[in-house]
C-alpha cells in the first residue's frame, strides 16, 4: 500500500489555509474544528452527568410556492454520527407529544443541545427540559463568545419552563480537556 500524503497538525495551532480568493481562512477553520471537537466532548459530559434524551435542535426550511415553510426536527447525536436521520425519531416524538409546546419548540433552534434533567422533589421525580450552549476554548481565559453569552437575556426561555446551561469545554495540552457546567 502506498501512502500518498501524510499530514501532521495540532488542533490548537491549525495551519493557515487559503481559499480561492487567496484570503486566509484559518480562523474560520479553527473555530469550526474546535467547535466540533467541543460538541463531541460536551455530549460525552452530558451523558456523564445524567442528562437524557439529548438531541440537536434543527430548523429545516423549504419554499412551498411563495411561502416559506418551517419544519422543526430534533436529531439524536447517534443519527448524525451514522448519517441516518429517520424523521421523526422516538426522541422527537417524545419531546413534541409529551414535553414541549409549540412555543417552546420555537425557542430551541439557536441552541447546541436540548436535553432532559431529572430532579427529585418531595418524593417525586420532576423532568426539566434544558437548553444547552457549548463554548469551546483552547486558552484558560474565557472566550469572547462566552462573555457574549453571559450578557444575553434568557427570560423568554426561562418563562417557557427551560433551564439554561452553558458548558465550557477547555482544551488543554496532550488532548486533555476540562468541562465546566454553569446554569445561567
Amino acid at each position: 500500500m502506498t501512502i500518498l500524503t501524510k499530514i501532521e497538525g495540532n488542533l490548537k495551532e491549525l495551519p493557515q489555509v487559503q481559499d480561492r480568493s487567496r484570503r486566509k481562512i484559518s480562523s474560520a477553520l479553527r473555530s469550526w474544528t474546535i467547535g466540533g471537537v467541543g460538541e463531541a466532548i460536551a455530549l460525552w459530559a452530558l451523558y456523564k452527568v445524567r442528562f437524557w434524551r439529548i438531541v440537536k435542535p434543527l430548523l429545516i426550511q423549504h419554499r412551498n410556492n411563495d411561502e416559506m415553510v418551517n419544519i422543526s426536527s430534533f436529531v439524536s447525536p447517534n443519527q448524525l454520527r451514522q448519517g441516518l436521520c429517520w424523521l421523526p425519531n422516538a426522541d422527537e416524538l417524545y419531546y413534541k407529544k409529551k414535553i414541549l409546546t409549540e412555543e417552546q419548540i420555537k425557542l430551541t433552534f439557536r441552541w447546541d443541545f436540548l436535553a432532559l434533567k431529572i430532579q427529585k422533589e418531595i418524593g417525586k421525580n420532576k423532568v426539566f427540559p434544558c437548553l444547552i450552549e457549548v463554548k469551546t476554548q483552547s486558552k484558560v481565559k474565557p472566550s469572547e463568545d462566552y462573555r457574549l453569552l453571559k450578557k444575553r437575556d434568557f427570560s423568554r426561555e426561562k418563562e417557557a419552563g427551560f433551564r439554561i446551561f452553558c458548558l465550557r469545554v477547555m482544551l488543554k495540552e496532550n488532548w486533555r480537556f476540562e468541562v465546566m457546567f454553569e446554569e445561567l
